[in-house]
């Protein structure tokens, strides 16, 4: 949403930031295309490395399945944070 993007622009900003990374994973880009495809009648979906004229934001974990991240995160006992974006 604009409004997240503001507050992550923000924060990059404040703390002097070029570079942000996003975890978004396969899982993610397969349901961006579905919903574009649906909503906007167009074909696309995230990119893994995109620039704005202030800074720049990699995506490394799309090519891994959500299942294997959170298989990994059971396997090293960490704390996995469910978030269900509703956009």
């Amino acid at each position: 949403s604009k409004a997240k993007r503001k507050i992550i622009k923000g924060t990059l900003f404040k703390h002097n930031i070029r570079t942000v990374a996003f975890a978004h994973n396969k899982d993610d880009v397969l349901e961006t295309f579905l919903m574009n495809l649906v909503l906007h009648k167009r074909i696309e979906t995230i990119s893994p490395l995109s620039f704005s004229s202030d800074f720049r934001v990699i995506r490394p974990m799309l090519d891994i399945e959500k299942s294997l991240i959170n298989r990994l995160f059971e396997y090293f006992d960490l704390p996995l944070l469910e978030y269900d974006c509703p956009h």
